[in-house]
């Protein structure tokens, strides 16, 4: 099924028509209404960011946060994404769009994930700068640790969140992608087994 979504994001009035088969949550997908598939204001490179925030009681029950997509008419639950800018790594970009989508530190303890995805090189605006020989842009995924004292702070991006156990959000997830890289990061944290916390400075775009 193609569906036509129009969202209100940071970027103004969007719309596109996509499969519901594809992957989604990206803004970089969105199009301004009337205009033809041109760069963004800040020239992206191909690269895309998966992001689950989670956090911990002093019992060892694990949360995480996801969150509903604004420009879907149903219920669309993920985790953030969005996509790298010129000069940016994927932890930076991962740390950025957390601080633009949820309004989390930019020093909040990152956890990098094995999960992977592809995302076709034609769903995104600046396709058209990276050469007719890339196919598919590489999704990154990553845990993001806050402490029960962090605030999440919606961007017009999306209408609501929701702190779930893990069964809860792996029913409500719509993508594939998000539900592998929620598990990989859930049998992280109940085995205590590999959790690499980064907490390193944003360093943001060089451009």
């Amino acid at each position: 099924m193609i569906r036509c979504c129009v969202s209100a994001g940071r970027r103004g009035l969007f719309r596109q028509h996509r499969p519901d088969s594809e992957l989604a949550g990206h803004d970089d997908l969105l199009v301004p209404l009337g205009h033809k598939l041109t760069g963004s204001p800040m020239p992206r490179i191909p690269l895309q960011v998966l992001v689950f925030p989670f956090r911990q009681g002093t019992d060892g029950t694990i949360e995480y946060a996801i969150f509903r997509r604004a420009d879907y008419g149903d219920d669309c639950w993920q985790g953030l994404a969005g996509g790298a800018e010129m000069g940016e790594s994927a932890e930076q970009t991962a740390r950025r769009e957390a601080m633009e989508e949820a309004g989390i530190p930019v020093d909040a303890p990152l956890t990098p994930l094995d999960a992977v995805a592809s995302v076709p090189a034609s769903h995104f605006r600046d396709h058209y700068l990276w050469g007719p020989d890339l196919y598919v842009v590489t999704e990154r995924a990553f845990g993001l640790r806050l402490d029960h004292r962090v605030a999440i702070t919606l961007s017009r991006e999306h209408t609501d969140y929701r702190w779930v156990a893990y069964a809860g959000a792996a029913r409500l997830l719509r993508w594939d992608s998000n539900r592998t890289a929620l598990w990989e990061l859930n049998e992280r944290l109940t085995r205590g087994d590999g959790i690499v916390h980064t907490c390193g400075t944003h360093q943001g775009s060089t451009t």
